[in-house]
């Protein structure tokens, strides 16, 4: 990944990392690290990896995105992604959460997964 802060910088908020492996899965991660919700500056989907880092505060979230045709494709060749946050990074009270994104038949092509302190839930 390019630009933004290193991979081992400590930060103020939560790291969320989502990966994919099959060439035909073509999500993207989004936040509203700067307020509102916009794509993550730092995604490779040759690499199959976006990431980001997302403030403390009460309405904090991440969105997994994809088209819906891809996401009908993905559900048929059973692709589906990871989502890792990193809650409390560096400190005594780190907590690493990882969630199976799936895509397709009854999921919305748009699944946010809102980050509070100690939970990630969808």
């Amino acid at each position: 990944l390019s630009g933004g802060r290193p991979l081992d910088a400590k930060s103020s908020g939560s790291r969320a990392t989502l990966v994919w492996s099959h060439p035909d899965l073509h999500p993207t991660l989004w936040s509203n690290a700067l307020g509102a919700a916009m794509p993550a500056q730092e995604q490779d989907a040759s690499a199959g990896v976006a990431h980001v880092v997302v403030p403390r505060r009460d309405d904090a979230f991440v969105e997994v995105r994809i088209d819906p045709e891809d996401a009908e494709r993905a559900a048929r060749l059973g692709a589906t992604a990871t989502l890792t946050v990193i809650l409390h990074e560096g400190e005594d009270g780190e907590r690493i959460k990882r969630i199976p994104v799936k895509f397709g038949a009854g999921t919305s092509p748009t699944q946010r997964f809102r980050i509070t302190g100690e939970e990630v839930t969808p």
